[in-house]
């Protein structure tokens, strides 16, 4: 019984009868729907399923052991901030996805995501797992720390801080620089910088308050 065969066709086609499914498992049908009933983001009607949300079948797919390497393939970066700025608009973040700033230098953030008093930067790595390396994650968490300090001397950057993340004023704002990646191997903190696996990233908005004081924040007061 092949889960992996089943979720590659799913991410790459994004539709199929369950009988063809069952062919190229190399099982039956009644055998594919147990293997897929724990799947999310499909939907099985009249025989067939149907891919609702790619990136929710990817993680529910790494859930069941499949390597994240495998899924990776057939997911493009636009889905994964697609889906990370769902789950943040959820939690109460008003999201701005690929913002971009030209003072003092150019720099774009994949995800800007604000509400009061705090402002997650987020960058979203869609790396194979052979390609994330400890180091060259350890070097993406320092070049958002980096981008954060930048948006810091910006003046547009802060105006829009102030009107999004302060109730009265004056106010203070954390900006927290967070890696989000696709791989399922926890980095926990690099550099007090959170790396945080877009399965566990739910838990880390749930935990965020708590984690405020053993993270990298940044804090600015907003006149």
């Amino acid at each position: 019984m092949d889960l992996e065969s089943i979720v590659n066709y799913l991410l790459k086609e994004n539709k199929a009868t369950i009988s063809y499914l069952a062919e190229i498992s190399l099982t039956n049908e009644f055998l594919v729907k147990k293997l897929i009933e724990d799947l999310r983001g499909i939907n099985i009607e009249d025989g067939i399923v149907s891919v609702e949300n790619r990136l929710e079948l990817a993680i529910s797919a790494i859930h069941k052991g499949i390597s994240p390497y495998v899924v990776s393939r057939y997911l493009s970066w636009k889905d994964f901030e697609k889906e990370l700025s769902e789950i943040l608009e959820q939690y109460g973040y008003e999201v701005l996805r690929n913002y971009r700033i030209r003072k003092p230098s150019r720099a774009e953030i994949d995800i800007v995501a604000i509400k009061t008093g705090l402002a997650l930067i987020v960058d979203c790595k869609h790396w194979s797992p052979r390609s994330a390396s400890r180091g060259r994650i350890e070097f993406a968490a320092n070049k958002q720390v980096e981008r954060t300090k930048l948006l810091l001397e910006n003046e547009e950057f802060l105006l829009l801080l102030g009107n999004k993340a302060c109730i009265r004023r004056p106010c203070e704002v954390k900006l927290v620089p967070v890696l989000v990646t696709l791989v399922s191997k926890n980095y926990g903190l690099l550099n007090s910088v959170p790396v945080v696996p877009i399965k566990s990233f739910l838990n880390f908005l749930i935990e965020i308050d708590k984690l405020l004081e053993l993270i990298i924040r940044i804090s600015v007061k907003i006149e």
